[in-house]
């Protein structure tokens, strides 16, 4: 392998590696006016993919909803903005 494809591949590991995406324990928020339905917030680097995103977001609404004891979930609505590294998904609960 030559130096410059080493580099290279060391280059796009540490782009990969550095892919996050987290909560920062941040709970969820409940809307006021619907009943069963709350705002998950969660932050992400430049280098963070949707797909990234959407997989923590989704494993965040997995645990409240075993927590909370709901049988299903809808995303009613995703707000993402790449400038504050913000994405905001607003989930529905049933029993």
């Amino acid at each position: 392998m030559r130096r410059r494809d080493f580099c290279c591949l060391i280059i796009a590991g540490l782009l990969f590696a550095s892919c996050a995406a987290t909560s920062y324990g941040i709970d969820p928020k409940a809307v006021t006016d619907s009943a069963d339905t709350y705002n998950f917030t969660v932050f992400f680097n430049a280098f963070t993919t949707d797909a990234h995103i959407d997989r923590d977001a989704e494993a965040q609404i997995a645990n409240f909803k075993t927590k909370n004891r709901y049988t299903s979930h809808e995303v009613t609505n995703r707000q993402c903005s790449r400038v504050t590294g913000k994405c905001t998904f607003t989930v529905h609960f049933t029993r």
